[in-house]
């Protein structure tokens, strides 16, 4: 995996759908369903904190993985954040909620430069990352681990490869296709250092997404 330093993330920044390679050919694809394992952590409202101290960047990102699966055929990039906003508002969550994705070399973190310093936290609180650093050095505090209910879930999510690097892996053609002979790239949502990137498995896969508060 390669590493890009803090100055190559000011290209990454809009809701831009770049195309990608996502041939089958010369990947690892697994040839099943991702693994969802869900906790026994309950059904509790999510805590909704909304607000952080010692926190130079301003008020906090919330962040939850997706209690819905889904295959690699999102909708493209702005079909994934209306998914992750309809979740976010079923649960009581308000404001527009963005899908964290690659497709191409294009992140669809709005505003991501001028992100370096904003907390991201969980739904319960617990600190993910404190600076956009940690992101670049491929580790995060705390997993994103819990939904936009509060449930605890550890399970495969789509990300079109390492969040923090170039080039972008497998997207399924740019999130649209749900072809078992495409792949896209995976992360483990109970991990901190292979959150964003775990395995490829094919686009007729369910896997569950990454939302953070707009």
């Amino acid at each position: 995996m390669h590493r890009f330093r803090l100055s190559h993330i000011a290209p990454l920044v809009g809701l831009v759908c770049c195309s990608s390679n996502d041939d089958a050919a010369g990947t690892k694809p697994n040839g099943g369903e991702s693994n969802d394992a869900s906790s026994d952590a309950g059904n509790d409202a999510p805590v909704d904190t909304g607000t952080g101290t010692g926190n130079p960047g301003g008020k906090p990102r919330r962040v939850f993985v997706s209690s819905a699966a889904y295959s690699g055929n999102l909708g493209g990039l702005v079909g994934a954040n209306a998914k992750c906003t309809t979740l976010a508002s079923a649960a009581g969550l308000a404001g527009k909620w963005n899908a964290w994705l690659y497709s191409g070399t294009i992140a669809t973190i709005p505003g991501w430069d001028q992100d370096a310093l904003r907390e991201w936290r969980r739904l319960d609180g617990v600190l993910v990352r404190s600076d956009v650093k940690e992101v670049i050095g491929g580790r995060l505090q705390a997993p994103i681990s819990v939904t936009e209910t509060g449930a605890l879930l550890a399970t495969d999510v789509w990300t079109g490869g390492p969040l923090n690097s170039k080039p972008v892996l497998h997207s399924c053609n740019g999130w649209t296709t749900s072809d078992a002979a495409s792949v896209g790239s995976v992360g483990a949502s109970d991990q901190t250092t292979s959150f964003d990137y775990s395995k490829e498995v094919p686009c007729s896969s369910e896997a569950h997404l990454y939302c953070v508060e707009e």
